[in-house]
């Protein structure tokens, strides 16, 4: 409630940066309680107005989180648009972090058409970054259990051997080019 009256003051004095965070935030919840119209709404003002005072930062943020609401939605291919462009951003910008949670993005979307190895190749390599933040890392290490769980040994033992020398760049290149 208290956010939503703090996005009320700030709208009303067409204060655009705090109309970002506060509608980012408030899209967040309303995201994880499957409140989805309502959750979209928050995040697309929220994302017009990182859009409008240049912060491409609160851009990367905004584009990821509204691919994560169409994948819940079983809009995939609106998802992977979404996800592809958080992951262009935000190699341009370089928010390492935010690309790597995309990566995790990704790899759900992966999981939810079957295509269970190529998820577990993006797990494996998100795992093995520095940079990835512990609720990053946590969700990671949850779904690759599940993979783990499914896939044969040998199958993983591949998907180790292939993400042994992948960068960063090389991995958002092959999403973007799947």
């Amino acid at each position: 409630h208290q956010y939503k009256l703090a996005y009320a003051g700030f709208k009303e004095n067409n204060h655009e940066w705090g109309m970002a965070a506060t509608g980012h935030n408030i899209g967040m919840v309303y995201a994880e309680l499957e409140q989805f119209d309502e959750a979209l709404d928050y995040i697309e003002n929220a994302y017009a107005a990182h859009e409008k005072i240049g912060h491409r930062r609160g851009m990367v943020g905004g584009l990821s989180v509204l691919g994560t609401i169409y994948r819940k939605q079983g809009k995939r291919r609106k998802a992977r648009r979404y996800f592809n462009d958080s992951l262009r951003l935000a190699q341009e910008v370089g928010v390492i972090w935010s690309a790597i949670a995309t990566v995790v993005d990704v790899a759900e979307l992966e999981m939810s058409y079957g295509r269970m190895q190529q998820a577990a190749q993006l797990l494996t390599f998100a795992i093995r970054q520095e940079t990835i933040e512990a609720t990053t890392l946590e969700k990671a290490q949850k779904l690759l259990d599940e993979l783990k769980a499914e896939l044969p040994d040998e199958i993983m033992a591949a998907v180790e051997t292939a993400v042994d020398n992948l960068t960063l760049t090389e991995i958002i290149d092959r999403i973007i080019q799947a």
